[in-house]
């Protein structure tokens, strides 16, 4: 009975070989695979080759119950004739597509032409640096800028308006004039927080010859003429070094508002590129000045394209300082309070200028003007936004000191506080 059963388990102790079949071997089998991939390729090709014609015929007939016609007759071979043309004519078709007359191009080159002609007697460049020894100062510790002269006298000298933050902490200044000479300047009057400076080269030290050539920009202008979004314009400058610059573009944008300390910006923008170093002025096909490049002066989220104050909104200061009087300063931050805020914020909110926050150390901070306080009046004079606050402030002169009202929100509504504060110098 055991040996029964053993034998009927003996296959579970059997040793399985794996012998190899006669004749079998790797080379072989690749090649046997390599032929039957051959022959199975080789009789795609013929059946593809003899299915070709019903394929066609197929889809010819689908095409033209849809209306197209045959492939053969849809294509036919372009009759390609050669011709040349002289550039003028092919910038004459290219200007046609645009729609851009090659007589207006002319007309407008030749306009800056004379602008640039004309108003290079009305520039200058300054430059200005950190040592008094001009001959051995390093040409990288200069900062190169323009002007524009807005007086001259051959007693008093004349005066060139610049970019404040261009001459700031400068120990020595060197004008250059239209005929490439160079005169030593000082700084006559400046502020910081209008961001201009103006510079005086002193009288008698101008060549008459020079003298007579010199073309003064009268600033009253700058009041008088109206600035339109789209409107052609010119940037000239001295970004790049002491070389005359010019840059062709059009107004973007003209009634962008930034309001400062003290102060709101109306700013106007162009589509000419920015540099990261542009300074001058912005200028209309006439030739007349609309607007300065003012460093630190620019719309929000605006960066790499020139943008320029205008200077019917600094005409105010500029006046002030020619004048040889000092810019008038508070240091208040604000924002207008108007109809639409009262109505949508708080309707017992007067009118004014809502005081959004003071500069530390300044005179308004000092005297306790505090953020949320709503200024109504100087000096008796009723004060409804921030235009009428600029305009009282800057009929007064540092030192002097001012009643300023404020109405000041507690708990049984708005109340009016008096405080008395002395100007400073902006």
């Amino acid at each position: 009975m055991n040996d029964e059963k053993n034998n009927k388990f003996d296959f579970i102790n059997e040793k399985i070989l794996n012998q190899k079949m006669p004749g079998q071997s790797p080379l072989r089998t690749v090649l046997f695979v390599i032929v039957c991939a051959m022959l199975f390729g080789l009789i795609s090709c013929l059946t593809f080759y003899w299915a070709k014609p019903y394929i066609e015929h197929f889809f010819n007939d689908r095409n033209g119950e849809n209306g197209e016609s045959d492939a053969a007759e849809r294509y036919t071979e372009p009759d390609v004739e050669i011709t040349t043309i002289s550039v003028e004519e092919a910038v004459k078709n290219a200007l046609a597509e645009y729609e851009i007359n090659m007589e207006e191009y002319s007309i407008t080159y030749k306009k800056l032409g004379a602008i640039g002609e004309r108003m290079d007697k009305s520039m200058a460049t300054v430059v200005s640096g950190k040592s008094s020894e001009w001959f051995d100062e390093e040409k990288e510790g200069k900062t190169i800028s323009s002007g524009i002269i807005i007086s001259a006298s051959e007693k008093e000298g004349i005066l060139i308006l610049t970019d404040y933050e261009s001459i700031r902490d400068s120990r020595s200044l060197l004008v250059y004039l239209h005929n490439g000479k160079g005169y030593r300047a000082e700084i006559y009057k400046s502020s910081r927080n209008v961001g201009i400076a103006l510079l005086r080269i002193a009288g008698g030290v101008i060549d008459e010859v020079t003298f007579s050539e010199l073309s003064v920009v009268d600033i009253n202008t700058f009041k008088e003429h109206k600035v339109f979004g789209g409107e052609k314009v010119v940037l000239m400058g001295n970004p790049y070094g002491l070389e005359r610059f010019m840059a062709y573009g059009s107004l973007t944008s003209v009634g962008n508002i930034e309001d400062k300390t003290d102060i709101r910006y109306k700013i106007m923008t162009t589509n000419i590129s920015d540099s990261g170093s542009m300074n001058g002025f912005i200028m209309d096909l006439e030739g007349n000045i609309l607007g300065m490049v003012i460093r630190g002066i620019e719309p929000r989220n605006m960066k790499g394209i020139v943008s320029a104050v205008h200077l019917e909104e600094i005409s105010l200061y500029l006046e002030k300082l020619m004048n040889g009087n000092n810019i008038s300063y508070l240091g208040i931050n604000g924002e207008d309070v108007t109809d639409e805020v009262i109505e949508n914020i708080d309707k017992e909110m007067p009118l004014g200028m809502y005081i959004t926050g003071t500069v530390k150390d300044s005179p308004a901070y000092i005297s306790g003007l505090m953020n949320g306080d709503i200024l109504v009046e100087i000096e008796g004079e009723g004060v409804k936004n921030i235009n009428e606050y600029m305009k009282i402030l800057q009929e007064h002169s540092p030192g002097d000191v001012l009643s300023i009202e404020v109405m000041r929100k507690g708990k049984d509504g708005y109340k009016g506080i008096i405080y008395s504060v002395i100007v400073g110098n902006g």
